[in-house]
């Protein structure tokens, strides 16, 4: 996760993972649920403007784009 201009690595404590949920094993909602929504307040990921997304289809190259024209 990049957030004002910092790099984090997120892990998640398997206690918070639902096993009987596969949509909700998925990362994108496990960061939803407890990261995005209830401590930067991001409700909905996809119109909200402090948060983008870039598929990995786009490589590294687009990221790294995206991160300089922040800094």
């Amino acid at each position: 996760m990049f957030l004002e201009n910092e790099w984090y690595s997120l892990t998640t404590s398997q206690d918070i993972i639902n096993d009987f949920d596969p949509v909700e094993r998925l990362d994108v909602s496990v960061l939803q649920e407890h990261i995005l929504s209830p401590i930067l307040g991001i409700e909905n990921s996809k119109t909200d403007d402090r948060i983008d997304f870039i598929g990995g289809i786009r490589g590294l190259s687009e990221l790294e784009r995206r991160v300089k024209k922040t800094v």
